[in-house]
């Protein structure tokens, strides 16, 4: 059973927490493929969500439960999530997608009563590392062919995934305070009795307080679904774009997608939005370029400055350069270097089989 918390004051700003809001007032924390390899996502049958008072959450068939001091896991999930088996509590604040299976590993070899779980993209399978020493000089390649999972430290944020045993649900319940840091939660569980450890594990993670990781789970659940009414005849959209009701785009104005244009959204004449994100009730003046940039309440100051400047308004956000290469199926590294092993394997077997003999006469 899973169950999706927002938790309070764990973000690094305003903006960020009004990025998750925004993400979770429109149901972008709900499943979707990162991979778009059809792999199942942690948390692909969400029971409940559990969100801080004041907070708009869309229910999109889930059941919804506001808290004030603390979450109500039970009471979210329903009855019978206290019987045997496991919960799994997902930060709302993450979309994560794990491999099922992993999961129930996870599960299956724990010995604690809760386990904090943390996503890490580097632990993904058929991906190669490049090493380096103390001088930052290659050394070697390493290699993963399954998505890996070993233990790890205890963070001090709430992680992407908790899973709790379901007989210990009350014990973990009365560990949370909301607003609390994640290291005084676990004091407490370890003080009622809850063994508690962490683990990490391969898996694809959007921070959706982070621009770059609301983008990127929009991207991937994006399609095309204009609402009538606001959009000119003299605008051009182009690719997957959401324009919701209330939202208007002027004459000449481009939207390419994936984009997002938020309900009373206002884009002016001769703009261009392009993989963006333009939040609910923001006004772009005419003439405005957006490219990979996420817009909300409180950004425009940030796009008149840029307008000013003559700019366009890019994403701030460096790309993180990746240790990593994915190798494709058809290649050495995936297909052809376990046939060239099984082969050798057998003709190193054909080989000694003739020399065992005479080795055990010898002895």
């Amino acid at each position: 059973m899973d169950v999706v918390v927002f938790f309070e004051n764990e973000y690094a700003d305003a903006r960020g927490e009004e990025l998750v809001r925004l993400a979770a007032s429109r149901g972008w924390f709900l499943p979707c493929d990162l991979r778009g390899r059809g792999t199942t996502s942690a948390g692909a049958g969400v029971a409940a969500v559990a969100a801080p008072e004041g907070w708009a959450v869309s229910r999109e068939g889930t059941a919804v439960r506001l808290y004030r001091e603390r979450p109500s896991i039970s009471e979210a999930a329903g009855p019978g999530s206290g019987g045997g088996g496991w919960v799994r509590i997902r930060n709302g604040r993450y979309r994560a997608q794990v491999d099922e299976r992993l999961l129930e590993t996870v599960q299956d070899d724990a010995e604690a009563d809760v386990v904090a779980v943390t996503v890490e993209p580097e632990m993904l399978a058929y991906r190669e590392k490049i090493v380096a020493n103390s001088s930052g000089r290659v050394t070697g390649f390493r290699r993963f062919y399954n998505d890996s999972m070993v233990p790890a430290a205890m963070g001090t944020g709430y992680p992407q995934l908790l899973v709790v045993r379901a007989r210990r649900l009350g014990d973990f319940e009365r560990g949370f305070r909301a607003g609390d840091r994640f290291a005084d939660a676990v004091a407490r569980w370890r003080a009622a009795g809850l063994m508690v450890s962490a683990v990490a594990v391969g898996g694809e993670v959007c921070d959706l307080s982070q621009d770059e990781g609301l983008r990127r789970c929009w991207a991937a659940r994006a399609r095309r679904r204009v609402a009538g009414g606001g959009v000119s005849g003299q605008a051009r959209i182009e690719g997957e774009v959401v324009v919701e009701g209330g939202a208007t785009i002027g004459d000449g104005a481009i939207v390419v997608g994936p984009s997002f244009v938020g309900a009373g959204a206002r884009i002016g004449e001769r703009c261009v939005v392009s993989g963006s994100m333009i939040g609910p009730g923001v006004e772009m003046r005419p003439g405005r370029i957006v490219r990979n940039r996420v817009l909300v309440s409180g950004d425009e100051s940030d796009a008149e400055a840029g307008a000013a400047a003559g700019r366009t308004l890019e994403s701030t956000v460096r790309t993180r350069v990746d240790a990593f290469r994915e190798w494709p199926f058809v290649s050495y590294a995936r297909l052809g270097k376990r046939i060239v092993d099984i082969l050798g394997s057998i003709v190193a077997l054909a080989f000694l089989v003739t020399i065992f003999p005479t080795i055990a006469v010898a002895i």
